[in-house]
């Protein structure tokens, strides 16, 4: 048997729980995203938590499914569940903004960044951990805006990993030298990737340099 969501019939503070069977005065709310997202962290990690919400709303968004066109997101959706499938990065960057300004879309999404990941939170970082934090929030925040892919994304996060971790742990040289294309990543370096834009390269040398 699954396990569900179960809700203490009171109002004020109920009780929830994540569990198989159903005790007297509780009702089984897994069908329902806004009382998930009101009360689901308190019994379940938030990665599970939003995809418990995604499960519920994505057909609810998309009818016409394995059609996917968001077609029922003004139609099939209350103004509550759209708002809670904007604000869980559940929905596409356009219609997020129809719930949201693109600054608190922008919050939204650096804290989905910060919870899902589970690291240090950016205000207690410092030196080189911090600057290759901020480079890291400026990469996946092109995810948000729609103007890289997720897998382009996590191509470039898989090609700095040793880089990046030696340029913390050390100070070593390999993570400017790639993003600059300097010997001996001339070749090999920044500009040779599906990714690279010239844009994204003038951007992240200047957040290295600390020149934003």
């Amino acid at each position: 048997m699954a396990k569900k969501y179960l809700l203490e019939d009171i109002e004020g503070f109920p009780a929830i729980l994540y569990q198989e069977s159903t005790p007297d005065g509780f009702t089984d709310v897994s069908p329902n995203a806004v009382l998930i997202d009101k009360y689901g962290t308190k019994v379940r990690d938030y990665l599970f938590v939003r995809n418990d919400i995604n499960n519920i709303l994505f057909i609810k968004a998309n009818p016409n499914y394995p059609t996917v066109d968001f077609s029922g997101f003004f139609t099939n959706m209350t103004a509550e569940e759209r708002k809670i499938m904007a604000k869980h990065i559940l929905a596409p960057y356009q219609l997020r903004l129809t719930q949201y300004s693109d600054a608190d879309d922008e919050y939204n999404w650096f804290q989905l960044l910060d919870i899902t990941q589970g690291t240090i939170p950016v205000g207690k970082l410092t030196g080189r951990s911090l600057l290759i934090e901020r480079m890291r929030k400026h990469v996946a925040n092109k995810v948000r805006i729609e103007a890289l892919t997720m897998a382009s994304t996590q191509t470039f996060f898989k090609d700095i990993k040793d880089m990046k971790d030696w340029y913390i742990f050390a100070a070593a040289p390999d993570f400017k030298l790639w993003l600059n294309n300097l010997a001996p990543y001339d070749t090999t370096g920044f500009s040779s990737k599906s990714y690279w834009t010239q844009t994204l390269q003038d951007e992240l040398v200047t957040i290295y340099e600390g020149l934003d």
